[in-house]
């Protein structure tokens, strides 16, 4: 677990701190499925080249929301709908002149996929907590791996833990402490 703390840190690098509200995802097409991201490739570009769109609601402070697809193991931009603006802004094109899609080779880093059923609601970021992440590495907008964590044996060894918790706090209060002295269940 310690491993996968770390992996969430850096990760947590890549995408600014602050959001006080659950962030809407920007979405990847991958082994034909489709995925919702919790990380922004976007980003690395738009700070290089230094662009900023401004969030249209306190669930998009990143101001987009991109379509991806791995497609032989590199990684592309099929779209970028900028809210709010108008429409001939909102394609990749104006961003990337002349191409259809756009490879993403100035993307290293992981992207974190929650995927599963929702264990834990976060209203922050991308903070939520769902059965499992699959972790997807680049390199230049290349796919090198991938990995899986379940995350359910961590969520319910909290939740038990928090049950402990709670139960002990119960036991301290004053009023419970009396009665245990006066070896009484109930007043």
């Amino acid at each position: 677990m310690v491993q996968v703390r770390k992996l969430n840190l850096l990760i947590g690098i890549q995408i600014k701190s602050g959001f006080m509200t659950a962030q809407f995802r920007d979405t990847l097409l991958y082994n034909g499925r489709q995925y919702s991201l919790a990380t922004e490739p976007l980003r690395p570009y738009l700070e290089a080249m230094d662009i900023e769109f401004q969030g249209t609601s306190t669930a998009n402070y990143r101001g987009y929301l991109a379509t991806w697809e791995i497609n032989n193991d590199k990684l592309y931009l099929l779209k970028a709908i900028i809210p709010g603006y108008c429409s001939d802004i909102a394609e990749p094109t104006n961003l990337f002149p002349g191409q259809e899609k756009t490879f993403a080779d100035w993307y290293t880093g992981c992207i974190r996929i929650p995927h599963g059923e929702r264990l834990e609601y976060v209203h922050q970021g991308y903070g939520s907590l769902y059965e499992k992440d699959l972790f997807l590495r680049f390199l230049n907008g290349k796919l090198l791996g991938s990995s899986e964590i379940d995350n359910r044996p961590e969520f319910e060894e909290r939740v038990a833990r928090q049950k402990r918790y709670e139960k002990e706090r119960e036991s301290r209060k004053p009023k419970n402490r009396l009665l245990k002295f006066l070896g009484l269940k109930e007043l």
